[in-house]
């Protein structure tokens, strides 16, 4: 990563001495902004998918009490049933 910099580095001033000094800043900036770009795509995309599996097991929860709670209103109405059956 440290050659990597200085060839970046290097080119720059490459391009300041043919260009000027404030082209190779513009496009130093644009470089560091490409990369905090990247770094925060990478912490919404993490985001995301903790907001994601979230979600998901909330739905499950969500999912179970409602068969639970579909169970106990069936287990009720047989109740009254036979409620209903032994006062005839």
């Amino acid at each position: 990563m440290k050659g990597a910099m200085e060839k970046i580095l290097g080119e720059i001033m490459q391009m300041a001495k043919q260009q000027g000094f404030s082209i190779a800043l513009l496009v130093l900036a644009v470089w560091w902004m490409n990369g905090e770009n990247n770094e925060l795509e990478e912490k919404v995309d993490l985001c995301n998918q903790t907001l994601i599996e979230s979600y998901q097991e909330n739905n499950a929860h969500i999912i179970e009490v409602l068969n639970d709670n579909t169970d106990i209103m069936n287990d009720f109405c047989h109740y009254l049933r036979e409620v209903k059956e032994e006062k005839k």
